[in-house]
């Protein structure tokens, strides 16, 4: 969850960029970010089970490659239509709502364990 934190708030600081190095260096450090996000959705998604599934495995691997495929031309369509600002803004906003989505899912699970729910 913690990747994912650190993407949308580069994110964010490349959207209020104003000069051209500001902009290399908070993508530079995007990378941070991405970089920890698909494994740990990996290691949540199987960490929810309680056997470990290799249909599972190849599910978030064939989802992930098809996620970087799918995502240049989202983006470009988004690029196309709008602007690169709002490119950026839309895959902040996904980013986002994906650390909430684990994060409410993370506070129901410990809920359930504690036996409030």
């Amino acid at each position: 969850m913690g990747g994912s934190l650190l993407a949308v708030f580069f994110y964010a600081m490349l959207l209020h960029s104003d000069s051209i190095w500001e902009i290399y260096f908070w993508i530079a450090f995007m990378g941070l970010g991405y970089s920890g996000v698909y494994a740990s959705i990996v290691s949540y998604g199987t960490s929810q089970l309680k056997t470990v599934s290799s249909r599972l495995m190849t599910f978030f691997v064939t989802i992930g490659a098809s996620g970087g495929i799918l995502s240049f031309v989202l983006a470009s369509l988004c690029k196309q239509y709008f602007n690169v600002k709002m490119s950026l803004l839309v895959s902040a906003v996904l980013m986002g709502l994906m650390t909430v989505a684990i994060g409410l899912t993370v506070i129901g699970k410990r809920m359930k364990r504690a036996g409030r729910v």
